[in-house]
């Protein structure tokens, strides 16, 4: 993670604001779409997983049947959008269009997180890593142009799916056989669809303010953004790999003794908001000089939206130990009104404060919709209410 940061630095240095805006807001673009392509089936697979190891080969082959399914409509929408959009060329599109397919490439992932071979995974995933950022090194040395890096997300997936797909085949305890269950499709769907329009709308929130900034503003505002997003983003890193971490724990834990999956969770939490507090304030003090060092003066409009940004860390960082609570009590219809919430905040609070302070607006908007998603809405009901105060008192140091 830390080799693919500086290699986006290269890229985003070379690219310029405009470039890096154009580029960007395509990938942000298909990335909204690539979550349709997703289903929401990564937690139900793992939890199920975890649950009836003897299904994986049902599970794993259904998944990927359903998301084929899915990959095909995206792919015209995005086509549709993209060209509406009308930024970066057909062939920018093109390339772009086909990371579409990450999810299908990543399934075999979730079997390896939720087996608790995280280290293959990071093996297997490190090998694209390099390849990918000695590719992209390449393209900057020789003076490419942004379609070029499109092309290089477009191989980065395939690659992905490639390396994760040899690493599985090679694992003496995969299943060998994947097989297409009917009735689990259904049950999975109907599990899966609340967590499909909660991701959706978490991609709202979290990813859509680039193109919403793109689009009311130019590709070259769009560029500051994406880039002090991007740097702002490593502050999500951490909470992303103890949850890989932890996972199968919880997962245990709530089916086995329920105090100590609370304790447990309380940890979690814990451990990942201070982390993202911790990481806010370093930011904070120091942007304008990260910013100077590592992207040049034709960034220097991106350290105000970076100090501001930043503070989203501490919101996402509670909201991954949320979204476990919430997928093991088996509440995701809470999650998505709770995530749909936000989502309408961060539209609302984007459309008002963008036109009034262009990406510094983007930023402010980004904190306050996650604060009250994280920090009022879910007080406001009964079924929530119990999941906010042992994670905020977990946070404080208080007993669950």
């Amino acid at each position: 993670m830390g080799l693919s940061f500086v290699v986006g630095i290269m890229v985003v240095r070379h690219l310029g604001p405009t470039g890096n805006g154009l580029l960007q807001s395509s990938l942000a673009l298909a990335a909204l779409l690539a979550v349709g392509v997703e289903l929401g089936l990564d937690g139900v697979l793992r939890r199920e997983i975890v649950r009836t190891p003897e299904g994986t080969g049902a599970l794993l082959g259904t998944a990927t049947l359903l998301r084929t399914a899915a990959l095909l409509p995206a792919i015209g929408v995005f086509a549709i959008a993209y060209a509406q959009q009308g930024n970066g060329g057909p062939s920018l599109g093109f390339w772009v269009g086909i990371t579409l397919a990450l999810p299908l490439a990543q399934t075999a992932e979730v079997w390896f997180l939720a087996t608790g071979r995280v280290r293959t995974d990071v093996l297997a995933q490190g090998v694209s890593f390099l390849a990918i950022s000695g590719l992209r090194v390449t393209l900057v040395l020789a003076g490419a142009a942004v379609t070029a890096f499109g092309a290089a997300a477009a191989v980065e997936t395939l690659l992905i799916g490639l390396v994760l797909g040899v690493a599985f085949v090679r694992c003496p305890a995969a299943p060998s056989r994947w097989s297409w269950d009917a009735a689990l499709a259904r049950q999975m769907l109907r599990d899966a669809m609340p967590l499909l329009l909660t991701n959706l709308a978490i991609f709202i929130y979290r990813r859509f303010d680039l193109v919403i900034v793109a689009n009311l503003l130019d590709a070259h505002a769009a560029g500051f953004y994406a880039a002090a997003v991007r740097m702002s983003e490593l502050g999500y890193v951490a909470p992303m790999l103890l949850l890989n971490a932890w996972f199968p724990l919880l997962t245990r834990l709530h089916a086995e003794d329920h105090a100590a999956y609370q304790a447990s969770l309380a940890a979690f939490y814990r451990k990942i908001v201070w982390a993202g507090a911790a990481f806010a304030l370093a930011v904070t003090f120091s942007a304008h000089w990260v910013v100077r060092i590592l992207l040049g003066p034709a960034f220097a409009d991106a350290a105000t939206p970076l100090a501001i940004h930043a503070w989203t860390g501490v919101f996402i960082a509670y909201g991954i130990g949320r979204s476990q609570w919430l997928l093991l009590e088996n509440r995701q219809f809470d999650g998505l009104w709770l995530a749909c919430a936000g989502a309408a905040a961060n539209l609302l609070l984007n459309f008002a404060l963008i036109p009034l302070l262009g990406v510094n607006g983007a930023a402010m908007a980004a904190v306050v919709a996650l604060a009250l998603n994280m920090g009022l809405f879910p007080a406001l009901s009964p079924r929530t209410r119990p999941g906010w105060v042992l994670g905020w008192r977990a946070v404080f140091g208080l007993r669950p």
